[in-house]
């Protein structure tokens, strides 16, 4: 809906001014239209900061992930801890309005560098060969890009070799299965995304077969799979143990990244367009 000049009010929060010549002028966060408005002759789009964030949707894989950002008030969709399912959640995040997509949860270490509880905001996501750029600014709102790459897996990389040559085959520094759903998900809707990442097994750790079979469709951890792969394979107890910790060295980054987003208001005073 367009006129030939004036405020209308978008959903979500969103105000954009209307000229004739419709031509983007660029962007602006302000409290009201009075203060955003630069006198320009093409059209601007406005995002109210305390709003904004109503606009931005995070996709995560596991229940437990979601309640990492409580603390910020924003939207999340589950998607269950595989790219089908973080592709559903997306299409859902966008279907409810999201005009911007984070992928935000658990990664595995590819870089020997990595150690849990390390954060990743990747430059870019490899997608099946393909580099897909996160949005500068949501990355910077996110405390900087920290690494170049992400790997867009399509299944868990479970062990030390299978970490190694994803590392020697792509330089990728760290990997997950919902960035890529959620990177092609924001291309195909032409809106921007960004991934907020913490390393949970690093390089030199693989993960034992009850953290893959415990996994259900609806994002949480089913006990019964966990016990019964315990009891195929009770070798694997140290191992999940050791697993244990580094995921709470990762939950344990994540919360203090997502505390300090709400304290200084960085997601609020975001221009991502």
């Amino acid at each position: 809906m367009a006129t030939s000049g004036g405020w209308i009010g978008g959903s979500e929060g969103k105000a954009v001014f209307f000229e004739k010549k419709q031509k983007t002028f660029g962007t602006a966060v302000a409290d009201s239209p009075t203060d955003a408005y630069p006198g320009n002759k093409s059209f601007l789009v406005v995002f109210f900061k305390k709003e904004l964030l109503a606009l931005l949707a995070f996709i995560v894989g596991l229940k437990a992930e979601a309640k990492l950002l409580r603390p910020l008030g924003v939207r999340v969709f589950i998607g269950g801890g595989d790219a089908r399912g973080a592709a559903l959640a997306a299409d859902r995040a966008l279907d409810a309005g999201a005009s911007a997509l984070i992928s935000f949860g658990l990664a595995g270490g590819l870089s020997p560098a990595l150690a849990a509880g390390d954060i990743v905001v990747p430059a870019n996501v490899l997608l099946h060969g393909r580099r897909i750029p996160t949005n500068a600014s949501i990355s910077a709102a996110l405390g900087g890009a920290t690494c170049d790459a992400l790997l867009a897996g399509d299944a868990v990389v479970a062990s030390v070799a299978g970490k190694a040559e994803r590392w020697a085959g792509t330089r990728a520094e760290a990997v997950d299965l919902e960035s890529g759903a959620v990177a092609s998900a924001a291309g195909r809707a032409v809106v921007p995304y960004g991934v907020l990442r913490a390393v949970c097994d690093p390089a030199d750790r693989a993960l034992p077969p009850a953290a893959v079979a415990a996994l259900d469709r609806s994002g949480g951890i089913g006990v019964l799979r966990l016990i019964g792969s315990i009891l195929l394979r009770p070798g694997q107890i140290g191992s999940l143990v050791q697993l244990s910790g580094d995921a709470a060295k990762a939950r344990r980054a994540l919360l203090q990244r997502v505390e300090t987003l709400g304290a200084t208001n960085a997601l609020g005073s975001l221009s991502i367009y």
